[in-house]
């Protein structure tokens, strides 16, 4: 639904608070174009597809927002740009050209402001970079976190964020039977969003990539200011618990982060989140999945994927199982692969909720993805 603003003033007020705004906007106005920039990471997504393209308007774009350089078109191969967006945030390497990502000063930039971020290089600059990071003496934060999620993975007893599938007690139950202290929690500075395939479904066989683009799966990826409703359980990793997550979540990276407890008590609790993986680190394992699509972690925002019916219609049934709160995030809190449309508004139509509600699993899954009340 069209949004209305009274004057002109009040659509400015509205776009420097949040530069989404701008998709009521003319969007060959400049001036408001470089305002939206400036408050949104996504706002590039309603400029003028020739104002795109305008240096001046990319750089601004990244200096806020380093990942915005994924709308930035062919400027991803503008060093300028990506110098300034890994600058600005060293995860945007993702989104640099081949070219520059194989660069040693970007890649260096990008490593020093997110290690992580290695994962995005050239082999070769990846290759010279982890070299150097072996040979650091102080590890940064960054990468504490990311071997501190590993050591989650160790431990005899761990503690579990789920988003999706997992939100289902009975689906959870399959991977940990003897999972515990089942909550709710909110996870903070990471957006839940339909953002690659569900490679299980299509591996299966019930998907079809070129038949449809209800393909997506669940995936949290980092992002400042947002938040999600999850279900938190602990559990006792034994190897057989151990091996059955990996092998379930394989193609996502693990994090160790912090979430906040809906109990009242706003206790911390820290655990470990399945977040967006690479395409990179996939191939280095020669994961089968990539016999299934070209990417599965590299979809533009653009490119029309949408959530697959019947994984859908199982998380929808486990959060609503799992409570307003649960349920209210679920719709609200979670975004398509344009990172723009909310659940909540692409269930509204009609037909849409229809299809997606009439989705089945085949009997031989019907406990992964039966969603509705959980069992013991």
């Amino acid at each position: 639904m069209k949004r209305y603003f009274p004057t002109a003033e009040a659509l400015r007020s509205a776009i420097a608070r949040d530069g989404d705004n701008l998709m009521y906007a003319a969007r060959k106005d400049m001036q408001l174009m470089r305002l939206a920039v400036r408050s949104s990471v996504d706002a590039l997504l309603w400029c003028d597809a020739a104002a795109r393209e305008d240096k001046d308007l990319a750089l601004e774009a990244v200096q806020h927002f380093g990942r915005a350089l994924r709308y930035t078109g062919d400027r991803r191969d503008d060093r300028e740009i990506v110098l300034a967006a890994v600058h600005c945030d060293g995860d945007a390497l993702q989104f640099a050209s081949s070219r520059l990502r194989a660069d040693d000063e970007i890649v260096d930039v990008a490593v020093e402001g997110s290690p992580r971020a290695i994962q995005y290089a050239a082999d070769e600059a990846r290759r010279i970079c982890s070299s150097i990071m072996r040979n650091e003496e102080e590890t940064t934060k960054e990468v504490s976190r990311l071997e501190a999620s590993l050591f989650s993975l160790t431990r005899e007893t761990s503690t579990i964020f789920a988003y999706g599938a997992l939100m289902s007690q009975a689906s959870a139950r399959l991977t940990f039977p003897s999972l515990r202290n089942f909550q709710l929690v909110r996870v903070r500075e990471y957006r839940r969003c339909f953002a690659h395939p569900h490679t299980f479904l299509a591996s299966r066989g019930l998907l079809d990539p070129k038949s449809t683009n209800r393909l997506a799966s669940l995936s949290a990826e980092e992002c400042p200011g947002s938040s999600f409703v999850a279900a938190a359980f602990d559990v006792d990793m034994t190897d057989v618990e151990r091996a059955a997550f990996v092998t379930r979540e394989s193609e996502y990276a693990f994090a160790s982060v912090e979430a906040t407890s809906l109990r009242g008590d706003e206790a911390t609790k820290e655990g470990i989140l399945c977040v967006r993986g690479s395409d990179q680190e996939l191939a280095k394992v020669q994961h089968p999945c990539l016999r299934l699509f070209d990417s599965v972690w590299h979809w533009e925002p653009d490119s029309g994927l949408l959530p697959a019916d019947v994984y859908l219609r199982h998380v929808c049934l486990a959060a609503e199982a799992a409570g307003s709160d649960a349920y209210g995030s679920f719709l609200d809190d979670t975004y398509l692969a344009d990172r723009v449309t909310s659940l909540r508004r692409y269930l509204a139509d009609p037909n849409t909720f229809a299809e997606v509600m009439s989705a089945r699993p085949p009997p031989d899954l019907a406990d992964r993805f039966s969603g509705g009340p959980d069992t013991k």
